[in-house]
């Protein structure tokens, strides 16, 4: 197992998922930077610089530190929380700093909140703190929980203060109290829960309900809308049709107006010529008998003229006014 925490060359804590690839790392504060970060396909770790002379590759710090204790302690400082499986909750703190005079009988982690140091953390792997280790950190004043890792992190309160320890058996009646007012609470939840599922399903069931009534009347209504859509539509064909015929009867008496205008213009210029014909006609017999009237004219002033010149016997008025024959008329003017 390699490690997962080291410190960089700020003597930061880092773990390997936020290391870098080819920077360098150390174990503690202001040690030596004798390991780097290495990463591939499958897999990220830290590796010594120094392989053969290293003991991260061994499993063990050079004081005799497993990989799992170092790992389990280094979390809690990374992390500065830890889960106490007796209060069964997350503790946190401001700060979380670990012994590193191994040679001491100091506990693992020492944490503070608000600036003071408020516990200590004991990580148990495979050396369990002795009863004459437990009575010389009593002198401290200060809780110490020791976390069993081997048994999946259990929390174990070896020391407490003197009003804690007084109350243990309180707590475990206070906490069994809780425990009972959590499962009660759980199962109100449950039936709460059951009983508004029941009436979201009512509910659910009643609004579906509606939703068909109110799908199918609009979809009867939409029939209907659309029945009258194709029945206006078959008119408005039907219409077009009757337009197209009527435009094609309008052609046709379009067409019979211009012929007939035709005709008549052929009738009224046949008219016109017939009328010219006949003025000219008349025009030519009105001149036929002007000039007849006007020859008349002239020779009966000519007759007169020539009567008056002989001075015969007939001319005389008493004469005139006598009946005379053709034949004696005659007789006279030859």
């Amino acid at each position: 197992m390699k490690y997962e925490y080291l410190y960089n060359e700020n003597n930061k804590l880092v773990h390997h998922s936020k290391a870098i690839r080819g920077a360098k790392y150390r174990m503690f504060p202001k040690a030596q930077l004798l390991y780097t970060y290495k990463k591939g396909d499958d897999r990220q770790f830290f590796t010594s610089i120094i392989q053969d002379s290293n003991p991260l590759f061994a499993g063990a710090s050079g004081y005799g530190e497993s990989a799992e204790h170092w790992n389990a302690k280094m979390k809690i400082v990374y992390e500065k929380k830890y889960f106490d499986t007796i209060f069964m909750q997350t503790i946190e703190f401001d700060k979380v700093e670990p012994e590193y005079n191994t040679g001491s009988k100091m506990p693992d982690l020492a944490c503070y909140q608000n600036g003071d140091l408020v516990c200590f953390i004991e990580i148990y792997k495979t050396n369990k703190k002795s009863f004459k280790d437990i009575v010389k950190l009593q002198k401290l004043g200060l809780p110490i929980i020791e976390i069993d890792i081997n048994n999946e992190n259990k929390c174990t309160h070896i020391i407490l203060p003197a009003l804690l320890e007084a109350n243990k058996q309180k707590y475990s009646e206070l906490t069994t109290a809780i425990e009972k007012i959590e499962k009660k609470r759980r199962e109100h939840i449950k039936q709460r829960h059951s009983e508004l599922t029941k009436k979201y399903n009512q509910l659910k069931e009643k609004a579906r309900t509606k939703f068909d009534q109110i799908k199918s009347k609009i979809d009867k209504g939409y029939r209907e809308r659309q029945a009258d859509i194709d029945r206006l539509s078959r008119g408005i064909h039907d219409f077009k049709i009757k337009i197209i015929k009527d435009k094609n009867r309008i052609k046709e008496a379009n067409r019979a107006i211009k012929w007939t205008e035709k005709e008549i213009e052929k009738i009224s210029k046949n008219a016109r010529e017939t009328e010219s014909r006949k003025n000219d006609k008349i025009q030519k017999l009105t001149s036929e008998i002007s000039r007849f009237k006007r020859e008349t004219r002239d020779m009966g002033k000519a007759f007169t003229s020539l009567a008056k010149r002989c001075k015969i016997e007939w001319y005389c008025n008493k004469w005139i006014k006598e009946k005379n024959t053709l034949q004696n008329f005659k007789y006279w003017t030859s």
